[in-house]
């Protein structure tokens, strides 16, 4: 016997005819919060879905302020849903205040400075004594340190703009490859192009950095549903 399942997109405080259209939803008092009833057996979480559920949202975010679910949130029965609405009724309200109007970009850097590019993690060879291992190890453990001080200068300048101009910023910093930066900002739609520029100004290929930006994306980074 297959299961049906109850797949959670997100809540929205405006009902548009375009979530009308493409969703089903429940009235939660001047909220809604879109779904779509699905099986176990035609429904998995693969690419090609998690491309479709990005399609969606992205499309519906004109007209909306929208908090979007984890991608592959699904409950058993509306009973689970009511339970969770009436828990974070609160939260959700003030969510909704507080990211209308605002998106998500997306902001990756990476690094074309070998320099900031490690190498693989010595092997001991037979022939190798234990104090030469650690040795190396050691090294490699100093060498680390210093990529990891010279990416984060290099990333100064990034990080200041985005506190600057953006109303929330959450980034990861890598060392020892070429990704060296993934964050995410949340920012007015009518403000995008003006980060874009100032990107632009900072004169990246001097320092080796390639930027690659997304987005308008609702704002998956900044809420945990």
């Amino acid at each position: 016997m297959t299961s049906n399942f109850i797949f959670l997109y997100g809540i929205i405080d405006n009902l548009t005819k375009r979530a009308v259209e493409s969703f089903d939803y429940f009235d939660y008092d001047g909220c809604y919060l879109l779904y779509k009833e699905v099986t176990g057996k035609d429904y998995s979480l693969d690419l090609n879905n998690l491309q479709q559920y990005d399609q969606a949202l992205k499309e519906l975010m004109e007209g909306v302020t929208l908090l979007p679910f984890s991608f592959g949130t699904v409950v058993k029965s509306k009973e689970k849903i009511d339970q969770f609405i009436r828990a974070n009724d609160q939260e959700i309200t003030e969510l909704l205040q507080e990211y209308q109007g605002k998106f998500e970009m997306g902001l990756k850097i990476f690094t074309m400075d070998e320099k900031l590019v490690g190498s693989a993690k010595p092997r001991r060879s037979c022939s190798s004594s234990g104090k030469e291992y650690m040795m190396k190890l050691y090294q490699k453990h100093q060498e680390s340190e210093e990529r990891k001080e010279l990416v984060e200068a290099k990333l100064v300048p990034i990080i200041k703009l985005l506190e600057e101009e953006s109303y929330q910023v959450e980034f990861e910093i890598s060392t020892g490859k070429r990704l060296i930066f993934d964050g995410a900002y949340l920012i007015n739609k009518r403000e995008v192009g003006s980060i874009q520029e100032q990107l632009a100004d900072l004169n990246l290929e001097e320092e080796r950095l390639i930027y690659q930006s997304s987005g308008p994306w609702p704002p998956y980074s900044f809420v945990e549903f």
